[in-house]
C-alpha cells in the first residue's frame, strides 16, 4: 500500500483480513435540507477504507463522517488535491494523507 501525497490505496489485506474500498458517491439534483439525513441509511462491511466524494455541504459531509466513523481509514475528495484522509484507525493510513488515486471495489451512490 502506497500512501501520502501522490499515493494511491488498493485492496489489500491486514493480518490475513481483506479491506475493502469503498466509494461513497453524492449525487444532487436539487437543493438538501438537514431533514434529508434522516433518509441516509448506509451500511458498510468492515474492514474498510471509505471515501467520500460529491457535491453537498459540509453538515452531509459532518453526518456521513460519524455514520462511517468505524471505517479503517476515513477519505474525502478535494478536487484540487484529490483524496485526503480525515480519520483513521490504521498506522498504515495518516490523517492528511493524500490520495490521486481511489479504485473502489464497490459504490454506494447516495441520491437527492
Amino acid at each position: 500500500m502506497t500512501a501520502g501525497l501522490g499515493g494511491s490505496v488498493n485492496s489489500q489485506k491486514k493480518g490475513g483480513e481483506y479491506m475493502q474500498k469503498v466509494l461513497v458517491n453524492i449525487q444532487t439534483d436539487q437543493p438538501i435540507t438537514p431533514t434529508d439525513l434522516a433518509k441516509i441509511n448506509i451500511k458498510i462491511v468492515c474492514p474498510s477504507i471509505v471515501a467520500i466524494s460529491g457535491r453537498g455541504p459540509i453538515w452531509l459531509y459532518s453526518f456521513l463522517t460519524h455514520v462511517l466513523h468505524i471505517a479503517v481509514a476515513l477519505y474525502v475528495f478535494d478536487p484540487r488535491l484529490g483524496y485526503v484522509c480525515v480519520a483513521t484507525h490504521n498506522p498504515d493510513h495518516k490523517v492528511g494523507d493524500v490520495l490521486t488515486d481511489f479504485v473502489p471495489d464497490k459504490t454506494i451512490d447516495i441520491t437527492f
